[in-house]
């Protein structure tokens, strides 16, 4: 443990980490904010998160919440988000076109004088933020829980060219200047060299995913029955892959099969692919998103997890799932790859594009008595992604870096 003294962290965060909220973690970045400044707490530090306001304020930023160790301020940027840029014309720098929001953010920042700023997943409003505390000074670090442009890139019809380059121009900005950037594995370094920044990321490091701290089972086996249930947990965007989960749910019900699709999500209540969305919910089970506790009894409540993404940095689900003992059966757009093919967990990646190649891996691993590499890929997260030394790593990194 090489830091010292007490750090003040800023860092982006969300509504679910407030006190007392009610509000569900929904995503990766969320869960680690959550988390991680608990963690940071822990070890004597104090947090500063800065929430997002979508709503038009005269109060550009006010202070939400206090405690001992934590302070909360929300920001309001109403046009800071990618919906908003999405007809965006050309000939706009976006430092100049967000010059008033961060010079407000800057000031803020100034007054806090934070020793390091964490910036955890990217968006519109994560440069805004960025581009604030560059402008202080502050070091930055970036945890890059996904790629921004992939995600943008999924969109098409939606975005006008200029806004696509506009937001793209941010991410890699970001990465460029930033004192340091943080990758969860590598599959996901090489993927951001390829898609974002063909040049040298600045102090690039691979930090795992940490585990959820749990004890994992020691032993993993399918149970013997005959009907199944399979899951998935997933926000509704097209890069999660929607389209191929009912295209296999359509070839489970052809096939005759006694096996149900059960999904966390929430499906938007606008008439966007009304067709798409009915059908959905005729041949599968919609589930609200939870709180982590409910979670962890549908991960029980499944026989296997299905992530189809058309692309993933790492995917939370995986460890979520293996600690309460069901396994993951994920697409090669997965992080975790690479995991899987040094474990023996080859066979647990599969083309979802193809829903008849889905199912018969689907009736070979749950045929199985046993899955003894899942005992591999366990000992492996125990040793690789152990919660503490995840953390540690990340505060020795901030030490290094800090005022």
């Amino acid at each position: 443990m090489l830091y010292i003294k007490r750090m003040i962290i800023l860092s982006n965060d969300y509504r679910s980490s407030l006190p007392g909220s009610n509000v569900n973690i929904k995503g990766g970045p969320a869960r680690f904010a959550a988390d991680f400044s608990a963690f940071a707490v822990s070890r004597g530090h104090r947090w500063i998160g800065l929430l997002h306001s979508h709503q038009g304020s005269n109060e550009k930023w006010q202070k939400l919440a206090e405690t001992e160790n934590k302070e909360f301020y929300s920001i309001a940027a109403r046009t800071a988000t990618a919906t908003g840029l999405r007809l965006l014309s050309g000939g706009n720098d976006p430092e100049s076109y967000f010059n008033d929001e961060i010079e407000v953010v800057r000031k803020l920042v100034h007054a806090i004088n934070p020793d390091i700023f964490f910036l955890n997943g990217f968006s519109v409003y994560a440069w805004l933020l960025f581009k604030a505390v560059q402008r202080n000074k502050t070091p930055i670090v970036i945890q890059h829980a996904g790629i921004w442009t992939k995600e943008i890139d999924m969109y098409p019809d939606m975005f006008a060219p200029a806004a696509r380059d506009f937001c793209v121009s941010m991410e890699r900005d970001a990465a460029e200047c930033a004192d340091a950037n943080i990758f969860l594995n590598q599959f996901s370094y090489h993927m951001f060299e390829q898609i974002v920044v063909p040049r040298t990321i600045a102090a690039p490091s691979i930090i795992p995913l940490p585990s959820p701290g749990r004890p994992l089972p020691a032993t993993f086996a399918p149970a013997p029955k005959n009907e199944r249930i399979i899951g998935m947990v997933a926000r509704w965007d097209r890069i999660k892959n929607h389209s191929s989960v009912l295209a296999l749910a359509e070839a489970i019900r052809s096939a005759g099969l006694p096996w149900k699709i059960r999904v966390v999500t929430t499906i938007p209540d606008t008439p966007l692919m009304l067709d798409f969305k009915t059908r959905y919910r005729e041949l599968i089970d919609v589930v609200p998103v939870m709180d982590r506790e409910s979670l962890q009894v549908f991960y029980r409540s499944v026989d296997i997890l299905i992530l189809p993404s058309h692309f993933d940095t790492v995917g939370g689900v995986v460890m979520e799932a293996i600690a309460e003992g069901k396994p993951t059966l994920i697409s090669p757009h997965v992080g975790w790859i690479n995991e899987y093919e040094k474990c023996g967990m080859e066979k647990w990646i599969v083309d979802f594009e193809n829903p008849e190649i889905v199912i018969d891996s689907l009736k070979m691993h749950l045929a199985r008595p046993a899955w003894p590499e899942l005992e591999i890929f366990a000992k492996y997260i125990e040793k690789w992604h152990n919660r503490d030394v995840v953390y540690e790593a990340y505060m020795t990194l901030f030490a290094k870096l800090a005022h």
